[in-house]
Formats: C-alpha cells, structure tokens, sequence
C-alpha cells in the first residue's frame, strides 16, 4: 500500500469463498481427533472454516466477502 492509500481509501476489496471447499478442508483436517461439543456433534469443520475467515478479515481487511 501506497502512502498515498490509507485504511480509509476508497479501494475497494472483493474476497469470493468456496465454503464447501473450506468445510470440506476443514473436516478433515480434524479427522485424526476430531473436535464435538457436548452433544456429540462434530465441530472441526465450522471452526476451521470460521478460523480461517477471521484471519482473512484481519490480515486482508475486505469491504465485501461472498
């Protein structure tokens, strides 16, 4: 980023997310140990998808997200 460019510019960031794509990645990155909640429910592929959209949000900084 330029001096000229600050946070406040009106640059604009489009990020497109394949979600299937991430849950998928996601479930089985935890497939060894698997993540549940008390119920039983299996939890790894949500948190690895919402993992990897908050570092997203925070490294990239994007006006949209779809």
């Amino acid at each position: 980023m330029s001096p000229a460019e600050s946070k406040h510019s009106t640059r604009k960031n489009l990020f497109l997310l394949d979600g299937s794509a991430l849950a998928y990645r996601s479930h089985f990155a935890f497939i060894k140990t698997p993540l549940s909640n008390d119920s039983g429910l299996n939890t790894g592929a949500l948190l690895g998808f919402l993992r990897t959209l908050l570092k997203l949000i925070e490294t990239e900084d994007p006006t949209h997200i779809a």
